[in-house]
């Protein structure tokens, strides 16, 4: 068994430009009892990988195993301790200008726990974690800021807070659909046409784009098409753009114009020439 590892790193007045910055890791860590009624001053994640623990904070308490993992926000007055030990854990704490607003994206918008549903990808980010803070290459803190968004921006696939396997199954149909735009982005394609590869309504897709991405289902597909205009666009300068257009999917060269100009701020002939 691998042996245990902790590193800390202490702010510096220029770390404040980083959107993250990581303040200490601890790998394989045996977790004892920790009580802070003023909670702490910055994120703390924790991943468990044996034993089990029990968490609470505000009004919550939860049970944490392995393949679970939590966020503490700052200041969040909280306790926790091992049910069953030993309780390993990995945990990082971090801090940065742009941490809350990432963490709110993925829909982690206070402190949470949840089961990780691709555990593999959380250890393949806090792996490449380890690798980095055994170096002791000058731009450390630049890479494990880095590597930390990595691994928080895996969280919104990987984990889902308060979910149930019922919702793993939701995501796993908003994946086909994501794959059959990709594939079909260029044919005429219907909401109903969507929806059946969910296995669901119309009005049910809606509601899980809704849920999943905060997006609707033709608002995503417009984004595939314009997308992969604006590669053709650049990739032969001489060809028409209503050809470029009809190629993407779009069958009305109005309708593609203004789209265009909604998803990427300018027209398409604007962004040729720009670029």
């Amino acid at each position: 068994m691998a042996h245990r590892k902790t590193a800390f790193f202490t702010p510096e007045p220029r770390d404040a430009v980083l959107p993250l910055f990581m303040t200490g890791i601890g790998l394989r860590h045996i977790q004892q009892a920790v009580h802070r009624p003023a909670g702490y001053d910055g994120f703390h994640f924790f991943r468990c990988t044996a034993g089990e623990g029990l968490v609470s904070y505000g009004q919550h308490k939860h049970q944490v195993r392995q393949n679970m993992a939590m966020i503490l926000y700052p200041h969040e007055p909280h306790h926790y301790e091992p049910v069953q030990e030993p309780w390993q854990v990995d945990w990082i704490t971090f801090k940065g200008h742009s941490a809350e607003a990432l963490l709110s994206y993925i829909d982690i918008s206070h402190s949470s726990v949840f089961e990780l549903l691709t555990p593999d990808f959380t250890a393949a980010a806090i792996q490449a974690l380890e690798q980095l803070i055994n170096t002791d290459k000058p731009t450390i803190k630049l890479d494990l800021s880095g590597q930390l968004y990595n691994l928080l921006g895996s969280l919104c696939w990987n984990a889902q807070p308060g979910r149930t396997s019922r919702h793993e199954h939701r995501y796993g149909r908003i994946r086909r659909v994501l794959q059959y735009i990709e594939q079909h982005y260029d044919q005429p394609l219907t909401l109903e046409l969507l929806a059946d590869q969910a296995g669901v309504s119309a009005r049910n897709l809606c509601l899980l784009f809704r849920d999943v991405l905060h997006m609707r289902p033709f608002w995503y597909v417009n984004t595939v098409r314009i997308n992969r205009c604006k590669q053709l666009l650049l990739e032969d300068r001489k060809r028409s753009i209503s050809d470029i257009a009809c190629q993407c999917g779009f069958t009305n060269i109005c309708y593609f114009n203004q789209t265009f100009r909604t998803i990427a701020g300018m027209s398409p002939t604007q962004f040729r020439a720009q670029h």
